[in-house]
């Protein structure tokens, strides 16, 4: 199931929210295997001609059964059978693009990713990656 809302509230700025919910039954008997839950809101700011900024923001809550053969009994892998595993993360993307000349653009992006220990929480977020982005295109004329 899945589904999106699209808005432009003035027309330097548009906003975007969509969501996600997969779930997967096991054919056998018809218990859950996995759930899936994604909330993301993607936010775009003209701010002149030249410049342009973009947030995106996912919340991601995943919940896995222990793995199972057919008949039923846990799967082993290098001797422990693999227990049932849940995930919760937040990341938050950042970009801010800036066009002096045509031809020219210059790129400057932050990403990080928060893991949180209970679903569709804010508190006991640690940090568990950062990356920055930086991209620089040039036209050459001749």
């Amino acid at each position: 199931m899945s589904g999106t809302v699209d808005m432009r509230p003035t027309p330097a700025m548009r906003v975007s929210f969509q969501a996600t919910r997969r779930a997967i039954n096991r054919q056998r008997d018809g218990s859950r295997f996995s759930t899936e839950t994604i909330p993301r809101l993607k936010l775009e700011y003209q701010v002149s001609r030249a410049m342009f900024a973009r947030f995106v923001g996912q919340y991601t809550a995943r919940q896995l059964a222990a793995l199972q053969d057919r008949d039923g009994n846990a799967i082993m892998i290098n001797g422990a059978a693999q227990p049932a595993t849940s995930t919760r993360e937040f990341r938050m993307d950042w970009l801010v693009s800036w066009r002096p000349v045509p031809g020219t653009t210059v790129y400057v992006g932050y990403g990080s990713t928060l893991d949180a220990p209970d679903a569709f929480t804010s508190r006991d977020l640690h940090r568990s990656l950062d990356g920055f982005f930086g991209k620089v295109s040039w036209l050459f004329r001749l």
